[in-house]
């Protein structure tokens, strides 16, 4: 094993986080401005707020709440 003076992991250390900092800068961001397929027709609010502009699309598509009930439900009832 490598005897490493503090100084020395320290350097090692902040060299790593340099680079690492450099190369996720150095990375374009497209994920950011990509629509999901489902929001057509909801572009300019997505860009704004993404979470309201789903919220939208969910209240105007009218689907409602879907609500499953079955014996597994009934917790602690006996017979």
């Amino acid at each position: 094993m490598v005897d490493l003076t503090r100084k020395q992991f320290l350097s090692v250390l902040a060299g790593g986080l340099c680079l690492s900092n450099q190369f996720v800068q150095s990375v374009p961001n497209n994920n950011a401005l990509e629509v999901p397929s489902y929001l057509k027709g909801y572009e300019a609010q997505y860009r704004i707020n993404p979470r309201a502009a789903a919220i939208e699309w969910h209240r105007n598509a009218k689907w409602g709440m879907f609500i499953h009930y079955a014996l597994h439900s009934l917790r602690g009832i006996t017979a």
